[in-house]
């Protein structure tokens, strides 16, 4: 159990759209092709859901949960070892990343755009390569392997969520941008 008593079992989470650019594809020919014994778990739904989930019939540790509310999501990420993104495209600022920090689940993200800004490697979780399978399963087996490295990674993302997202960080810096253009916009006049 980590300090606040969470027990994280050994297993994965997918949370988002099924889709191309999510790399969905990867994270389940991964878990098939490198024998990942771990549970891997996807929340969502998309257009590629049903092709996957019958590639993936075979494998009972590939569990698909459909689409869930966002207290069941809650739930799943802060049982889980560690949330997984494996984009293959840059994303803008994945808001699941910060509800995954929220309650301390660290993230196995590609190395691209805000993830690898938002998850920073070696502290609040791991990066991995766009279609590395074997990257992915030394990543996923380090983790499960290793709990006090798992215990690491979710109280620094709990305290990063703390320091950088909570709703009152947010308004106090928007509070200090606004403050900011006033001052600039009383000295242009």
């Amino acid at each position: 159990p980590d300090r606040r008593g969470v027990i994280r079992a050994d297993r994965f989470l997918f949370v988002g759209r099924i889709s191309e650019e999510k790399g969905v594809e990867d994270l389940v020919q991964a878990w098939i092709s490198q024998g990942i014994h771990e549970e891997l778990r996807i929340a969502g739904d998309g257009p590629e859901r049903e092709r996957l989930q019958s590639l993936s019939a075979g494998t009972p540790n590939i569990r698909w949960l459909g689409r869930l509310g966002r207290d069941e999501v809650r739930r799943e990420m802060a049982t889980a070892t560690a949330m997984i993104l494996p984009s293959r495209w840059y994303e803008g600022f994945p808001m699941t990343l910060v509800e995954a920090f929220s309650v301390g689940c660290p993230a196995i993200v590609t190395g691209i755009g805000s993830q690898a800004e938002i998850v920073v490697d070696e502290q609040h979780g791991l990066h991995i390569e766009p279609g590395d399978d074997a990257g992915l399963a030394y990543a996923v087996k380090r983790m499960a392997g290793e709990h006090t490295l798992v215990r690491r990674f979710s109280e620094n993302a709990r305290a990063a969520y703390r320091t950088r997202y909570t709703p009152e960080v947010n308004y106090r810096l928007m509070s200090e941008i606004h403050q900011q253009a006033v001052e600039m916009e009383q000295q242009l006049a």
